[in-house]
């Protein structure tokens, strides 16, 4: 009985522990927005800030440069957060790299941004997961922070700069999900 409440406690004490280093989320309740095609306009600030790149040879940009997301001149936005210790965000890594094989959209700008971590991780995570498109870090997680209340991964924010429309939701969408608020993408 004692070994197995020493266990019960470790594996609490394990779970806790990773949901505060990784942002993952462990929580039972059902996400309204996981499986269906609904996401949540977010209400919030105009200006989105700066992320700085790690592999910037992706986009032709010096590495570790300051990228300034609200100068773009490209009509979408699309921003996926991830934790290198989230298996579904290592999983949407597999599928964008094969979707980015033939290059990154010419009208959308597409980021993913590594939470909770140090440039030195998402280096490794990009070398890991053999990432072909922008992926960065945002100084202290304020975007995420700002857009994503849950404080949970996968984490997607469309912004369509045309309408001014913010969406997020954390289920794991796919390039014509994304689409559908984007327009199509032109490679």
């Amino acid at each position: 009985m004692a070994i197995l409440k020493l266990v019960k406690t470790n594996l609490i004490f394990s779970g806790i522990f990773l949901w505060a280093i990784t942002g993952c989320s462990f929580s039972t309740a059902k996400n309204p927005l996981v499986g269906s095609s609904k996401t949540q306009t977010v209400t919030g600030a105009t200006k989105l800030g700066k992320i700085f790149l790690i592999n910037g040879q992706a986009v032709g940009e010096p590495l570790g440069q300051p990228i300034d997301l609200d100068q773009s001149p490209r009509d979408s936005l699309v921003l996926i957060f991830a934790s290198d210790a989230c298996s579904v965000c290592a999983e949407e890594a597999g599928y964008w790299r094969q979707v980015f094989l033939q290059g990154l959209p010419q009208n959308v700008d597409f980021y993913h941004i590594m939470i909770g971590g140090i440039v030195e991780d998402s280096k490794d995570w990009a070398d890991f997961h053999q990432v072909n498109w922008p992926l960065g870090i945002s100084p202290g997680d304020a975007l995420f922070k700002q857009y994503c209340q849950e404080i949970r991964t996968p984490c997607t924010l469309i912004i369509n700069r045309k309408n001014g429309q913010i969406f997020q939701t954390y289920q794991v969408l796919k390039q014509i999900d994304i689409e559908r608020k984007t327009g199509l993408w032109v490679f």
